[in-house]
């Protein structure tokens, strides 16, 4: 795994000039973009305890699609769904909608106007929304937070259960008991995940990384996403069908450790910025 690079930094800039607002009064997440979900990566943000869905831009009305479509590039998976068209190339799609009767193909919408409701949770008067960015130029899946209105969070990621896994056997050395270690190639994984002021749901990250020695040898961005004949990768080169160990933790990438001292440093970031490391010492041998 690669750092992100600087094609990729100026794309990025570019897209965050255009801004979205939440579809939910409520922006209560309980999966975020990247985050590990069931079997599946998430490929947008889940919002509970919707009930109007409101139009993220203004734009016009793409797609109306019933929860019987399956439209080519979207997941069969979005039921009831609405997507519409902004400026700058991005489509924002509005799933799990209750039903489709109040908007209609070709209308303009602005900013904040109701095209439905969520498909409502049994015995709950509300349910749960599904929020997409795409973007059709260079058709990549957004991270939709680097669009949106900031969350007041103060809140720095978690980082636990590290483990260091060889290259060359497979075996798994747990990083924190761990003192001496053989040279070589290993794998970083961790279990990393973040929280906000406003809730208690474990949710996915924006970024992390990892330094030995202080260096940054790996790191994996979650901005955006590319998907092509069924293949996911994360930013411009990740493999997203190994971006989680089977116990679901991120796997971080690949480093080298030589004879000596080698410290490891994990490093986690959030979407508003508050950051989390850990570092463990070790002898290599």
């Amino acid at each position: 795994m690669k750092k992100i690079n600087a094609a990729l930094l100026t794309f990025l800039a570019a897209v965050q000039l255009a801004s979205l607002e939440w579809p939910s009064s409520l922006m209560n997440a309980t999966s975020v973009f990247g985050q590990k979900t069931d079997s599946t990566v998430q490929r947008g943000i889940v919002l509970s305890k919707t009930e109007e869905v409101r139009v993220a831009g203004d734009g016009e009305v793409l797609f109306v699609m019933e929860e019987s479509s399956n439209l080519s590039g979207f997941p069969g998976t979005l039921g009831n769904a609405v997507l519409v068209a902004h400026e700058d190339s991005l489509i924002s799609v509005y799933g799990n909608l209750d039903d489709l009767l109040r908007v209609a193909e070709a209308i303009q919408v602005e900013s904040g106007a109701i095209i439905g409701a969520a498909k409502k949770n049994p015995g709950e008067n509300e349910g749960d929304c599904f929020f997409q960015v795409y973007d059709t130029d260079r058709k990549n899946l957004l991270n939709p937070q680097m669009l949106l209105p900031s969350i007041p969070d103060s809140k720095a990621p978690v980082i636990r259960n590290a483990s260091a896994v060889s290259i060359a056997n497979g075996q798994a050395y747990p990083l924190g008991t761990l003192k001496t270690l053989k040279q070589g190639k290993y794998r970083i994984i961790a279990e990393i995940f973040d929280t906000v002021n406003s809730g208690n749901a474990e949710l996915g990250i924006f970024r992390a990384s990892v330094l030995v020695n202080g260096a940054e040898t790996a790191s994996v961005p979650f901005e955006l996403f590319k998907e092509k004949d069924g293949k996911l990768s994360v930013g411009t080169d990740i493999d997203g069908s190994v971006l989680y160990t089977d116990d679901a933790r991120l796997n971080l990438g690949e480093i080298r450790i030589s004879r000596g001292r080698a410290d490891i440093t994990i490093v986690a970031r959030d979407i508003a910025g508050n950051e989390r490391s850990v570092q463990f010492g070790l002898t290599v041998e």
